[in-house]
C-alpha cells in the first residue's frame, strides 16, 4: 500500500536530496568505456533477436572477452 492510498501524501510534488558529497570515485577509463559499449550493444542485438519469431542475423556475444581484455588493460 502506498503513501498515496493511505492519504498521508497526494504524490504531486517530489523531494530531491543533490547533496554533493566526496567519494572515491575512479575517472572511467577507455577500456571500462568500451566494455560498456559492447555490452549495451550486445543486449541490445539480443532484444532484436526475440521481436522476430525467425532471426534475421547471427552474433557472438563478446561480453567476457572485452571484460578480461579490460581488466588487462588496468
Amino acid at each position: 500500500m502506498t503513501a498515496k492510498d493511505q492519504g498521508i501524501e497526494k504524490g504531486r510534488t517530489v523531494a530531491i536530496d543533490s547533496t554533493v558529497t566526496e567519494s572515491d570515485i575512479k575517472p572511467p577509463c577507455d577500456s571500462d568505456l568500451l566494455a560498456c559499449s559492447v555490452k549495451e550493444i550486445c543486449r541490445l542485438l539480443e532484444r532484436r533477436q526475440t521481436l522476430t519469431a525467425m532471426p534475421l542475423y547471427e552474433y557472438t556475444h563478446h561480453n567476457r572477452a572485452v571484460k578480461d581484455a579490460a581488466r588487462k588493460c588496468i
